[in-house]
């Protein structure tokens, strides 16, 4: 696939030797910072998300004083979640000051779309780590993790966006659903059946789902509601909306985002706000099912995040959950209808 992408894009190095490539798919570090053993083929290894290990290697597996030390030697802090999240994100989402970006160009290329949660990734990696593990139902980590991911995925989309604003890179498409352009029009299609299929003509933000995630987490939060409701006013007054307007929309809405991250980043999540997050999660299903498998999956995300740690033995909702999985697993055969029937189900078992 690399080698399709490259020969589209007409790029003139090979995917392997090309930074616009390796600085997501390897730990790309220039010649001289490169040690004897450092090999490009390694790919995405320990220094691309916890940097480089010369100064800390022999103590960052201990505990306390060490491990603190090993941080004040240059490692990341990916214990703490918003660092994780950070980290995670600047290739699952991008990052203009790391060169880490999927375009349209790129998409329309064949790169895949990026879809991503931050949990739910971690719980995949090989690990080579303690589990930090619920000290009470007053602590509960993972749902603290999901928790500050989605705030700092759509605090990121805000940035990206107004990057992408300000530098004359604009209208940058990616930030917006495939779908709004990209549409099968027979009649078999679930999506000719939207309830509110919006205005014609103007492409759907596709971080609209998280900013209704990050408004529940937050506790309907003003600040953060008034200023994503405005960025959304402003894309969709008119297509793309205003490049000016835009920016400092996004801006203002990004300084909010990470004053919530700062509030929850300081707050231990208990069972009863995890549980009421899993609720709000369900209540918000019927409309974002509709806007497709990417959303609907970021849902069954959000959902095994927090019921795993609050309901790991109620064999009746982790059946509910594999459902869910097992309904999502294949994009071609995802349908909202159903979608919002299994959660409507899971939902009478909160």
């Amino acid at each position: 696939m690399s080698k399709e992408i490259a020969r589209k894009l007409k790029m003139d190095v090979r995917p392997d030797k090309s930074a616009r490539c390796l600085s997501c798919h390897s730990l790309s570090v220039s010649p001289d910072r490169r040690g004897v053993t450092f090999k490009l083929d390694d790919g995405v290894s320990c220094g691309s998300c916890h940097g480089p290990a010369s100064n800390w290697i022999g103590t960052h597996s201990l505990e306390d004083e060490a491990y603190r030390d090993s941080l004040k030697r240059g490692m990341k802090d990916i214990r703490n979640p918003v660092v994780q999240a950070e980290t995670c994100l600047s290739c699952h989402l991008g990052n203009h000051a790391e060169g880490e970006v999927v375009d349209h160009v790129m998409l329309a290329a064949g790169h895949p779309p990026l879809t991503f949660e931050v949990n739910a990734f971690s719980r995949k990696l090989p690990p080579h780590w303690r589990e930090k593990r619920p000290t009470s139902e007053d602590d509960l980590p993972r749902a603290k993790l999901w928790a500050i991911g989605q705030l700092v995925t759509l605090r990121e989309a805000l940035r990206l966006l107004a990057a992408d604003g300000r530098f004359s890179r604009w209208p940058e498409v990616a930030h917006f659903e495939c779908a709004s352009c990209h549409v099968n029009l027979t009649s078999a299609s679930w999506r000719q059946l939207r309830p509110n299929p919006g205005r014609p003509g103007v492409p759907q933000w596709r971080f609209s789902g998280v900013s209704a995630v990050a408004l529940q987490i937050a506790g309907n939060n003003d600040t953060l509601r008034s200023s994503l409701e405005t960025l959304e006013r402003g894309l969709v007054a008119s297509p793309f909306g205003k490049t000016d307007e835009l920016v400092a929309d996004a801006d203002n809405a990004a300084v909010a985002v990470e004053q919530v991250i700062k509030q929850i980043n300081n707050t231990p999540v208990s069972s009863d706000q995890a549980r009421s997050w899993a609720i709000d999660l369900c209540d918000l299903a019927e409309s974002t099912a509709w806007r497709g498998h990417a959303a609907a999956s970021q849902i069954h995300f959000g959902l095994a995040a927090l019921l795993s740690e609050i309901s790991p033995s109620n064999s009746n909702i982790i059946r509910e959950l594999d459902h869910l999985a097992d309904e999502l697993q294949t994009e071609g055969d995802y349908d909202p209808r159903v979608f919002i029937k299994s959660i409507q189900s899971l939902r009478a078992k909160l």
